[in-house]
């Protein structure tokens, strides 16, 4: 799981920290009201991800300055070094921006994070493996003949090739092993984003218990914040002692309610994205606690 470096004073964030240039124009583009219509409530740093954006806006800390329109740079590719989250005084919502940079740092600042889309998604479309279909015919002497005909299928966790995603989200090979504990589910960046929220800021949402009415509002937030269409979804939290033991994975998703049975069956074809905390320094996470989000679309 993409760990989450502590010790960012949220009053020294800015420009001089994670890089980025003001242009001559930006003073005119300073808007009070904008900026006193958000309060932060938690800003942290984060693995690098390239993106990209084409709509809304790219601003400073806490939006007071707007640099740019997205739509000038649809193209730039973006790099993450942090979030943050902030309230927003008048709809009562509560928005998470990501900061980036550009490849050779003369460009940066904050953009909502439901503009940004995986760079890789619009290059290249989803990995897909053969599948041999075979099919069988009569022929005109009254004999058969079997062919075999590929028809391409979206790759699973159990068979795809993991390496960009772990170069992408700096997966761990316990993320990885976590994942492919439903093998027939279907990795996605836009929930593992999701997921690693809730990594990230999920203290908030665990406080009302898995069970509740208010959990299932915070991770339906999570979601369609990132603009994730759903018909259902899962959210699945664990806990382990020995985060490279996939024994003690599977006893505890069983333990949830997920037995292999459902694991292997259940969920054919939902996208997945998850990951194993590993790191005991955490301060919002605890080691070992794992977290699926399982949806069907």
């Amino acid at each position: 799981m993409k760990k989450i470096v502590k010790g960012i004073i949220a009053t020294s964030v800015g420009l001089g920290l994670f890089g980025g240039t003001l242009t001559a124009s930006a003073s005119s583009q300073y808007s009070a009201s904008r900026s006193n219509s958000v309060r932060l409530v938690w800003r942290r740093s984060m693995g690098k991800h390239a993106l990209v954006a084409s709509q809304g806006a790219r601003y400073s800390e806490h939006l007071g300055i707007r640099y740019d329109y997205n739509s000038n740079t649809p193209d730039m590719v973006w790099y993450t070094n942090a979030h943050e989250e902030l309230y927003d005084v008048d709809s009562g919502n509560y928005l998470i921006y990501y900061h980036v940079n550009s490849a050779d740092g003369q460009h940066g600042g904050w953009i909502w994070r439901g503009y940004l889309n995986d760079a890789s998604s619009t290059q290249k479309a989803k990995t897909t493996v053969p599948v041999a279909t075979p099919s069988t015919s009569t022929t005109g002497t009254g004999s058969t003949s079997t062919s075999d005909n590929t028809a391409p299928a979206t790759a699973t966790t159990s068979t795809m090739d993991w390496t960009n995603a772990i170069q992408g989200f700096d997966l761990q090979p316990a993320d990885v092993n976590l994942m492919k504990m439903f093998p027939n589910c279907v990795y996605d960046r836009s929930v593992e984003t999701a997921a690693n929220d809730f990594i990230a800021n999920g203290n908030n949402i665990l406080q009302f218990g898995m069970g509740t009415p208010q959990a299932q509002a915070g991770v339906e937030y999570l979601l369609s914040g990132i603009g994730i269409q759903y018909k259902d979804f899962r959210a699945i939290v664990i806990n382990v002692k020995d985060t490279d033991n996939t024994d003690e994975m599977a006893q505890a998703l069983s333990a949830a309610g997920y037995s292999k049975n459902i694991r292997d069956f259940s969920y054919s074809g939902w996208k997945i994205g998850g990951g194993i905390e590993e790191n005991t320094d955490d301060e919002n996470t605890p080691y070992g606690e794992g977290v699926v989000f399982l949806v069907q679309e």
